[in-house]
């Protein structure tokens, strides 16, 4: 991300493990700041949720499905909108033993946070798109 622009993160997601792991992405790169941003990334909600399903009624092995969403819109220093709110999901079915649940715990947490890094990339990619288009609307 190579834009020129500062990006700053708000909304009621800002403080989730989405938006900690935004925060983070941005600031490696050097385009973050908390105070003097000129586009907003407004973390509208973001849900963690936990889906489960039985392989079968006898089985000790359970089916459980990892799905986070998170709802955004892009705004500029001045307030106007350059992406109106949108949702991103994803969701990952992985197989839990229920005699090891402690295992089964740490698999989840990789699985939530492997589905919020590409979550952060696919937002990441949307800024790039919206950058072009405006890039591309200024040249005209």
């Amino acid at each position: 991300m190579n834009s020129g622009h500062i990006y700053t993160v708000s909304g009621d997601g800002k403080d989730s493990s989405l938006g900690l792991v935004l925060t983070t992405r941005l600031s490696q790169w050097g385009v973050w700041s908390e105070d003097s941003a000129d586009i907003v990334i407004d973390l509208i909600d973001v849900r963690r949720q936990q889906v489960d399903g039985a392989v079968s009624a006898e089985a000790m092995l359970l089916e459980q499905a990892v799905r986070i969403e998170v709802r955004f819109r892009v705004i500029d220093a001045a307030g106007q909108e350059l992406q109106s709110a949108r949702t991103l999901s994803r969701q990952r079915y992985f197989r839990l033993d229920r005699s090891n649940l402690l295992a089964t715990a740490a698999v989840k947490e990789e699985v939530a946070e492997s589905l919020e890094r590409e979550l952060v990339a696919q937002l990441l990619r949307s800024l790039n798109l919206i950058q072009q288009a405006s890039s591309s609307a200024h040249a005209r």
